[in-house]
Parts: structure tokens; sequence; C-alpha cells
């Protein structure tokens, strides 16, 4: 994953402060978790196409529904 110019300054700041090994760990578990503002610091994840409908078949799944019973469920409570 190619890293922005303020990616590699963060990068650089965690290494300096926990170490190469620990700062890299640090600085790709904070893109992984989703840190706030650290969409700018690599060039982005790409999204699953068909990650939407994957979502609510798990949803559906754990309410007991078929995948599109669960959508009318939803749109209903909108």
């Amino acid at each position: 994953m190619p890293l922005t110019e303020s990616g590699e300054d963060v990068l650089a700041n965690m290494q300096e402060q926990y170490g190469d090994e620990k700062g890299k760990e640090v600085f790709y578990a904070s893109i992984n978790k989703g840190k706030k503002g650290s969409e700018k610091w690599h060039g982005g994840k790409k999204r699953h196409a068909r990650g939407r409908r994957r979502g609510l078949r798990h949803q559906a799944k754990a309410k007991g529904l078929r995948r599109g019973d669960f959508r009318e469920d939803v749109r209903a409570t909108m």
C-alpha cells in the first residue's frame, strides 16, 4: 500500500517513538482499525464490490431472516 507524504511523516514519528518494528506495527494497526485521519496516510482501501450485500446477509442471518426479508425490514424502519 503506497503511503502519502503525511503517512510517511506519521510512520517516521511512530518509529521514532516506538522503535522501527513496533512503530510499523502500530502504524498499520491504526490504519486497519480505521483510526480517525488514517485514510489520509495511504492510497486508500479497496472495498469489495459485494460488501454491502454480504453485510445484509450477515445481519439477516443474525435475526433469523432471509436477506430479502431483512431489506424490507430495514426499509420499514427508515
